[in-house]
């Protein structure tokens, strides 16, 4: 089998010297390891385009296409200069819990719970139905699985409305009436979502009920188009797991269960790839630029909504 070299990609010298600087303050450094970061993820295409072509000449059951997730460290080489090692995200590359704390004061260990108040859940929490969902949309989404991402987080929310529609009309029918109407509605969600706003008095904030239609289109793609949601659409993707757990948190109307998935999102997110370059994959080959950092539109506002 023969196989054509491709040619060199390009980038900016500048950036190339930074990195390999290893003198070079903080905020240099940085900065090139996120413009390095941006260089390689947009080559990702390519390695999936191969990824592709093999699946379809072998049919090997073992080949998938990948994500940042599963190639976290790339080599940037540059001819008679070495290579710079570059990490899409550190999370990758951790191998012991990281220290956080002021820039000025301790540190401590990284943790999000401990063994007393875990071992406490497990004794008394039990999932909201759709909440285990909405959890896999979320580590779906980071794992680089952006079309099971929309889709488990539409599922999540299609179970949460059910359980919470079936509570409203239990208190104004029979147990078989209440199952009578769920199976007559079972094809129509927005009619479910419209009987569950009539009975509980509360209204869906307009902006989500937006967000909701386009991911729910989404998921009617990826289902019966086959659809897929790629590396270069993931920020979409990622606005309809946003959307979809304020959604959630909306129709389940718990402050304590919103509380748990909207506080310590900052600690949450350590070791997370942070964009502060897009680039593209054009015909001259992989174009990097800098995010233009634009005001958000009210209409377009993505921020969590009050819960009614």
């Amino acid at each position: 089998m023969q196989v054509r070299r491709a040619d060199p990609s390009r980038a900016n010298s500048d950036v190339l010297d930074a990195a390999a600087d290893a003198e070079a303050p903080p905020p240099r450094s940085r900065e090139a390891q996120y413009y390095l970061q941006a260089l390689c993820e947009a080559h990702l295409p390519i390695l999936n385009r191969l990824i592709q072509g093999y699946r379809l000449h072998t049919y090997d059951v073992f080949a998938y296409e990948v994500s940042p997730w599963d190639v976290p460290v790339w080599y940037v080489h540059r001819p008679g200069a070495g290579s710079e090692r570059v990490v899409l995200f550190d999370y990758a590359t951790w191998d012991r819990k990281p220290q956080i704390g002021p820039m000025d004061g301790d540190l401590v260990t990284y943790r999000l719970t401990i063994p007393p108040d875990l071992q406490d859940a497990l004794d008394t929490l039990a999932p909201t139905p759709g909440e285990l969902e909405l959890l896999d949309a979320l580590n779906l989404m980071e794992r680089g699985d952006y079309t099971g991402a929309v889709r488990r987080v539409t599922t999540a929310i299609e179970a949460v409305v059910e359980d919470e529609l079936r509570k409203q009309l239990a208190t104004h029918y029979s147990d078989e009436e209440v199952e009578k109407r769920l199976t007559a509605s079972r094809n129509d969600f927005p009619g479910r979502v419209r009987q569950y706003c009539k009975l509980s008095g509360r209204q869906l904030p307009q902006a989500l009920s937006d967000d909701l239609d386009r991911t729910r289109a989404r998921r009617h793609q990826i289902v019966h188009q086959a659809h897929r949601v790629t590396f270069a659409d993931r920020g979409s993707a990622q606005r309809s797991v946003d959307t979809g757990r304020w959604t959630f948190n909306w129709f389940e109307n718990r402050p304590d269960r919103r509380d748990v998935r909207e506080q310590l999102i900052a600690t949450r997110s350590l070791g997370r790839h942070m964009s502060f370059f897009e680039a593209e994959l054009t015909p001259e080959g992989v174009v990097v630029r800098g995010l233009e950092r634009l005001p958000v539109d009210d209409e377009d506002d993505a921020s969590p909504p009050s819960s009614d």
